[in-house]
C-alpha cells in the first residue's frame, strides 16, 4: 500500500463514485512507484460492481489522465498481466473533463 497514492486519490475529484472507488483500490495495491496489477475480476469484487463497470471506469480514468496501463509480454510471447500506474503528478484541483 502506498500512503502517497492514497493521499493523492483522496484529493482527486473524478466525478463518479465507482471510478473513485476503483482509484482507492488501485492505491491500496500500489507499490512505492505507484504501480499495481490487480485483475478486473478482483477489483469488481472489492468495489462490488460488475467487471464491465470496472472496464468502463478504467477506460475513463485512463482517458482523463488518472492512470496509465501497460500489458506485460511474457517470455513465450503471450500477453501477461496489465500493469497500472497512478499518475500522481496529476494536479488534484484539475476538474474532470
Amino acid at each position: 500500500m502506498s500512503w502517497q497514492a492514497l493521499d493523492w486519490v483522496r484529493r482527486q475529484k473524478v466525478g463518479h463514485a465507482h471510478s473513485k472507488a476503483v482509484l482507492v483500490q488501485l492505491a491500496n495495491f500500489a507499490d512505492d512507484k505507484a504501480t499495481c496489477f490487480p485483475s478486473h475480476e478482483y477489483l469488481a469484487e472489492q468495489v462490488e460492481v460488475s467487471e464491465r463497470t470496472i472496464q468502463e471506469c478504467m477506460k475513463k480514468l485512463e482517458a482523463e489522465g488518472y492512470l496509465t496501463s501497460e500489458r506485460d509480454r511474457l517470455d513465450n510471447g503471450r500477453m501477461g498481466l496489465t500493469r497500472y500506474k497512478l499518475c500522481l503528478d496529476r494536479q488534484a484541483d484539475r476538474p474532470p473533463e
